[in-house]
């Protein structure tokens, strides 16, 4: 018997990004990115266009408080 999860593999590399993007929008709605989902009652992607908008010191305010990678 065939793996599942492989075959959901195959099957979404011959899926259109349409079709990809319907999948990914299903799972979004049963998998949160972040804890702060629920606290806010929103998506990601919601929040993440929230702080795009925001003015350039809200921007930069949060990228102080954002981890840095490591060199």
């Amino acid at each position: 018997m065939r793996d599942p999860v492989e075959e959901i593999q195959r099957l979404l590399q011959v899926c259109t990004f349409e079709q990809r993007r319907a999948v990914f929008d299903a799972l979004r709605q049963e998998f949160p990115i972040h804890s702060i989902e629920a606290k806010l009652n929103t998506q990601a992607e919601v929040i993440l266009e929230a702080i795009s908008r925001a003015p350039d010191i809200t921007q930069r305010g949060y990228a102080a408080l954002s981890p840095r990678p490591s060199s």
